[in-house]
């Protein structure tokens, strides 16, 4: 194994979740991560070089918005029960307290594009549709990791329409994901793994 493989498995095993975020100290400029975010999405594949993913980048009042008006309305609407609402809500500012996220969006009329010109694979272009948006999330989290921030993936998609709206973007977008990131407060919690055997089978391989 050549360092550079070694130092790339190193890399994605250092990616963890966490939790404990805060927008202090200041890790890098607002442009810096406008930069990285663009490098990883752009260099991320996708089914057909469909180029699907778009992603918005929130910070700053931006960011406290979200996570604090904007997504617990989308909750108060949905969550009916008071103490299932408290706990959720509660989830929140945790989210808040971070220095920011991304927004992962997947553009429908290019999905729909692909299912119409290759109607063989019509079925299978929403699904490859997540599989490219996936592959964007795990680059930016772990790049966004390398630069010494913390981060965590979240999944507050009922607010997508929402914030659509208020920022003027394009209908079409329909939101997969929120990587939340900080400067870490605490370390990722311990974490067990399934014998390596049990998820990877091999036939064929010589000793």
């Amino acid at each position: 194994m050549t360092s550079k493989t070694a130092n790339f498995l190193k890399e994605i095993s250092t990616r963890r979740t966490i939790y404990q975020l805060s927008k202090t100290p200041k890790i890098l400029d607002d442009k810096d991560i406008l930069a990285l975010v663009r490098q990883t999405v752009k260099n991320s594949p996708s089914s057909f070089n469909s180029q699907s993913a778009r992603a918005v980048v929130i910070l700053g009042d931006e960011h406290d918005k979200f996570w604090g008006e904007t997504v617990p309305a989308v909750l108060k609407e949905h969550i009916k029960d008071e103490e299932s609402l408290k706990r959720n809500l509660g989830r929140l500012d945790g989210f808040k307290a971070a220095a920011g996220s991304v927004l992962f969006f997947e553009s429908q009329n290019i999905v729909e594009g692909f299912q119409k010109n290759i109607p063989a694979y019509a079925h299978l272009f929403p699904e490859w549709s997540q599989h490219g948006s996936a592959m964007a999330q795990i680059h930016t989290w772990t790049a966004l990791e390398l630069e010494g921030y913390g981060a965590n993936l979240q999944h507050y998609n009922g607010a997508g329409d929402a914030f659509l709206k208020e920022h003027d973007l394009p209908s079409d977008y329909k939101l997969i994901a929120q990587v939340v990131f900080g400067a870490p407060q605490g370390p990722p919690g311990d974490k067990e793994f399934l014998p390596e055997d049990e998820r990877v089978k091999s036939f064929g391989a010589q000793a």
